[in-house]
């Protein structure tokens, strides 16, 4: 934070008082070790200025770490003082600083900073662009998460981070501002946080995909999907997965209900044997019927192509409303499938015959 005005003797007395002790001080191109005495200083190198309107005098910052319980207090301390003193180094090191730590937050540690805006002796006000306050911070955070890692911290910036961690502060930045502003002034929740509450609690206990439709149904939502984009619809108003910020949940989900659908892998009796192609299942009960005891029937081949079919299928029906009609456009399609390959081999017998009858 700048300040337009020169107020150092404020700001130290401030960061002065709420210090737990003085023994972690940090001092940094001043020759005094009293804070009257720094003051002075801070203020004739103020002079030194060139006058100028809205000219930045000095610079607040803070510099804080979340407090680890399985570190001792001291030990936490001493690594935030080093921090400290790594910070100023990259982003004031011919400036004048002075700071102290404070320790009345339950959750955290931080570390008041005054910055002079010129350097020392210097009537020119020193600058740095975004990019460059932007390049020390992350860079120095860095450090910290790589040096420091038993403090336990979590990486902010978006170089630092994990593409999992990136993806979920995407989502959460995707949060309606207009909503969050309405639940600040009403105590209302905006009705986009209640459906994204529903849906997750649908995803949470749908263990099937009856149970999805049956969920979703009496939720009053729809599910539909456009290219990429899958999402509800409720009352004629569409909110997408990746709004609401529940992409990843309905990937995961999607392919939980996927592998609910996918035939057992157990053995099954006759009478539970799963309903295929009657000429499939005559050829199957001649196999059984050659079988030794011992043997296991296997299973028909047009079982084992409905796991591998089914991604294909759901690309074609992703406008339809649920999970049943997936069922329903899949089967019909197997039955599509088979006579079509009839077909196919009908026409190839009838190519082999006109063959060999050219022959002769």
């Amino acid at each position: 934070m700048s300040r337009k005005k020169a107020t150092f003797a404020q700001l130290i007395d401030y960061i002065s008082a709420g210090a737990t002790s003085e023994r972690f001080t940090f001092r940094h191109n001043t020759y005094t070790q009293n804070t009257d005495g720094i003051k002075r200083e801070f203020v004739e190198n103020a002079r030194l200025l060139r006058q100028r309107k809205n000219g930045v005098f000095l610079y607040h910052e803070i510099l804080s770490i979340k407090r680890n319980p399985r570190l001792t207090l001291e030990e936490q301390q001493a690594k935030l003082a080093e921090i400290v003193r790594l910070y100023i180094e990259a982003r004031a090191p011919r400036q004048l600083a002075f700071g102290m730590m404070h320790n009345d937050h339950p959750e955290h540690l931080h570390f008041h900073l005054v910055i002079s805006s010129n350097s020392v002796g210097s009537q020119e006000r020193e600058r740095l662009s975004k990019k460059q306050f932007s390049d020390i911070q992350t860079h120095l955070e860095r450090y910290v998460l790589e040096r420091y890692a038993e403090l336990n911290q979590q990486a902010v910036f978006r170089d630092n981070l994990t593409p999992e961690q990136r993806e979920a502060q995407k989502q959460k930045a995707r949060v309606s501002q207009k909503g969050a502003e309405l639940k600040r002034r009403t105590g209302k929740t905006p009705a986009r946080d209640q459906v994204k509450e529903t849906i997750e609690q649908i995803f949470s206990h749908s263990r099937t995909p009856q149970d999805f439709t049956e969920s979703m149904n009496k939720a009053g939502f729809t599910l539909y999907q456009r290219g990429q984009y899958a999402g509800i619809e409720q009352d004629g108003k569409k909110y997408r997965f990746a709004t609401l910020g529940l992409a990843e949940h309905w990937v995961r989900f999607d392919a939980k209900m996927r592998e609910s659908m996918k035939p057992q892998n157990t053995p099954q009796s006759d009478a539970e044997s799963v309903q295929v192609h009657p000429e499939t299942s005559q050829r199957t009960q001649q196999n059984t019927a050659q079988d030794t005891p011992t043997e296991r029937v296997e299973k028909p081949v047009i079982v084992e192509q409905v796991a591998e079919t089914f991604d294909s299928l759901k690309e074609e029906v992703q406008h339809l409303s649920g999970f049943h009609e997936v069922e329903q456009e899949r089967e019909r399609r197997l039955k599509e499938m088979r006579a079509k390959r009839e077909q196919q081999a009908k026409h190839q017998n009838s190519d082999e015959d006109s063959h060999t009858h050219r022959q002769r």
